[in-house]
């Protein structure tokens, strides 16, 4: 079933209009070569206005006369090409209905292909689904028809190992953050960035150290010399308790550290009335 034009014949193109278009541009030229150069003044410019009207005028009867054969041209056109849109109706109409057929169908094929893999990730390797839940991981990719289960599984698989091994080097590393090390990896699946977080807490604990260490060694003399500075602010010294995880000491050494807050080690003789 194809579409087929009887007329105009596919070798049969319309005449080319004929009108007096050399006739009428030649006398246009000479016509307005007159007003080339011309200059209006006060007095004349009524006559400029005069001019103008005559030239709207005519580009106007052009205009109208062009509106009007193109009209004339396209009236067959016009027909074919509403009676070529509602046999397109017709057929997206049809095409439509078994168009939602189709999705509803791949939807379905979807969602128990998907299935599948979950299944087999939570039943192959329920210890790592445990830490690492499937929707972190799942590959819009794995549901295309020519995915194939096989090659999935592969690559399930093969990550599981993979996140195996980076915990087992996480631990080995005998850093006191392991758990903040760890945590990092679980959020990015990336043991590059783990080791990097890895390496900035011990940094920040290291700086803590030094920190305390040049307090406690500093002369007495030199520390009301700066709480003399009257343009200094005020500050206020308490001593206090803490109870923390490690991880929440580091934390609070790095914050310390990171504000400027000076501190140090509570006298012995002054601990039993903290």
């Amino acid at each position: 079933m194809q579409l087929e034009v009887y007329s105009p014949a596919a070798d049969s193109r319309p005449a080319p209009i004929q009108w007096n278009y050399e006739q009428l541009k030649s006398g246009l030229q000479d016509a307005l070569a007159t007003y080339e150069g011309r200059v209006y003044t006060e007095e004349t410019i009524g006559a400029a206005k005069k001019d103008r009207a005559g030239l709207n005028k005519l580009v106007k009867a052009i205009e109208d006369k062009r509106r009007e054969l193109k009209t004339w041209c396209l009236e067959p056109y016009q027909q074919f090409e509403q009676q070529t849109g509602e046999l397109v109706a017709m057929v997206k109409k049809q095409s439509s209905a078994i168009d939602e057929q189709v999705k509803t169908f791949e939807n379905k094929r979807a969602e128990e292909k998907l299935d599948k893999i979950r299944a087999y990730y939570d039943t192959h390797h329920s210890d790592i689904s445990l830490i690492v839940p499937y929707d972190r991981i799942h590959n819009p990719r794995w549901l295309n028809v020519t995915y194939d289960l096989k090659k999935i599984f592969g690559e399930l698989d093969e990550l599981s190992d993979r996140v195996h091994k980076d915990l087992a080097l996480i631990e080995k590393n005998g850093t006191p953050y392991v758990t903040q090390v760890r945590d990092k990896y679980l959020q990015t699946l990336s043991v590059g960035t783990a080791l990097t977080e890895k390496v900035r807490l011990e940094e920040a604990d290291r700086r803590m150290k030094q920190f305390e260490e040049v307090q406690k060694n500093a002369a007495p003399s030199q520390q009301p010399e700066a709480l003399e500075d009257k343009s200094a602010p005020e500050v206020i010294e308490m001593d206090f308790r803490v109870w923390a995880t490690p991880e929440q000491l580091a934390i609070l050494k790095e914050c310390l550290i990171t504000n400027h807050i000076k501190y140090g080690r509570v006298p012995a003789a002054q601990k039993g009335s903290v």
